[in-house]
C-alpha cells in the first residue's frame, strides 16, 4: 500500500488482516464492517479519525461445571494465553475456520488488548458492548481446576439451585475488547469476538467426584474429605453416590476403590 496516503477507506469487505505500520502520514482510517481483530500503526502516525465499527471474529468459549454447598455452578470463559490445553487457546489456535488463520497470524497482540466487555450482536452483525468482564489468572479464579494455568476472560458464572440442561438464552453472544493501535493521535479502538458456547454436560461419570474427567485416587481423597466435613470443591454429588443409596459414607469409598482397580 502507498505509504504516503493520508486517508484509507476499506470498509465493508472481508479482509481479516491489514498492515499499516509503514503508513506514517495516515490521518483518516475507515475499516468498519470487516473481519479484523487488530490494527497496528506506527507510534508516529498522526491519526485523527478511525472507524473500526463491527469488526468481529468467531470464538469458541470454554466451560467448567462443578457443585459446591448444594449448588450447581457453570463458568463460561475465553482463554487469552497458553494454558494446559494449548490447542484451545484464544490467540494461538484457529478460532474462525472460515478465515483459516489465527488471530496472532492476523496481527493480534495480546499485550495490546485490554478492557474486555460483554457485548451483543444483532442478526446484521451490529455490535454493542456493555458490562466490563473479569480478566484473571485461571489458577486464581478457578483453583479447583488446576490445569487451567493461563489468563482467561470470564464471560459469566452462573449459580443455580438445580442442574442446567442448556446454556441460558440471556448469555452475551459477543465479547468486545479495546486494542492499542499505538498511533500518535488516537491510541485505542474496539474489536469484537462473536461467541459460540459449548453444550452443558448433563451426563455423570460415576466416580468422577472432583469433576476432572478421570476416575482415580484423587477422587477417593475428595470423597473422604467430603465425608469428614471438609467441603471440598468441586464435588459432584451424583458421581460420589457410587452405590446409589443417596448417602455418602465408607461404602461409597469402598465402591469407588473397587471401581478404580477393576
Amino acid at each position: 500500500m502507498n505509504t504516503a496516503l493520508t486517508t484509507v477507506d476499506l470498509g465493508y469487505n472481508q479482509l481479516s488482516k491489514i498492515d499499516l505500520s509503514k503508513n506514517k502520514a495516515l490521518t483518516i482510517l475507515n475499516v468498519a464492517h470487516m473481519k479484523l481483530c487488530a490494527v497496528n500503526l506506527s507510534s508516529t502516525t498522526p491519526l485523527a479519525e478511525i472507524n473500526t465499527d463491527n469488526n468481529f471474529r468467531n470464538a469458541k468459549a470454554s466451560a467448567l461445571q462443578w457443585q459446591a454447598n448444594g449448588k450447581y455452578y457453570y463458568a463460561f470463559y475465553l482463554r487469552t494465553s497458553a494454558t494446559g490445553e494449548s490447542a484451545d487457546t484464544l490467540v494461538h489456535h484457529q478460532i474462525d475456520k472460515a478465515l483459516g488463520a489465527t488471530m496472532a497470524d492476523d496481527g493480534f497482540k495480546l499485550s495490546h488488548a485490554s478492557n474486555w466487555y460483554a457485548a451483543n450482536a444483532t442478526t446484521g452483525n451490529e455490535f454493542t458492548s456493555g458490562q466490563e468482564l473479569t480478566v484473571t489468572n485461571a489458577g486464581t479464579s478457578f483453583g479447583y481446576h488446576e490445569e487451567l494455568n493461563g489468563n482467561i476472560v470470564v464471560v459469566k458464572v452462573i449459580e443455580s439451585a438445580t442442574p442446567l440442561s442448556v446454556v441460558p438464552s440471556d448469555m452475551p453472544n459477543a465479547v468486545a475488547y479495546d486494542y492499542n493501535i499505538l498511533a500518535r493521535g488516537i491510541q485505542k479502538t474496539k474489536f469484537f469476538l462473536k461467541v459460540d458456547y459449548p453444550e452443558i454436560k448433563t451426563d455423570v461419570l460415576k466416580g468422577d467426584v472432583n469433576m476432572d474427567g478421570n476416575v482415580d485416587v484423587s477422587d477417593v481423597t475428595t470423597l473422604i474429605n467430603y465425608i469428614l466435613g471438609n467441603n471440598p470443591s468441586p464435588f459432584n454429588l451424583n458421581a460420589a453416590d457410587i452405590d446409589n443409596n443417596h448417602t455418602y459414607d465408607v461404602s461409597d469409598v469402598t465402591s469407588l476403590i473397587s471401581l478404580i482397580i477393576q
